[in-house]
């Protein structure tokens, strides 16, 4: 028996807006790369309408194989956007 690999969805939502953007990787383990994982933040940020820049946001990882998922609220774009943060 073989199994499909559905990878692994990395989702932005802003909550004030209540808009999301995700983006489907087969192969997760580049989001291990530091620069790999901000671009890919960044990317699905630039896709968010351009009033985005105020709320908290909401980053998830999904493991499309089992539907587990981890997230982590960010109060704001400037915390969202460093790397160190940890609150």
């Amino acid at each position: 028996m073989t199994s499909e690999n559905k990878g692994y969805t990395l989702a932005l939502e802003n909550g004030r807006l209540h808009q999301k953007q995700e983006k489907i990787f087969l192969k997760p383990m580049v989001l291990y790369i530091p620069q790999q994982a901000v671009e890919a933040v960044n990317d699905l940020l630039s896709k968010l309408p351009d009033d985005r820049e105020e709320g908290e946001f909401l980053l998830t990882v999904t493991n499309n194989n089992n539907g587990v998922s981890v997230d982590k609220t960010f109060s704001s774009l400037a915390a969202l956007r460093d790397p160190t943060h940890r609150g």
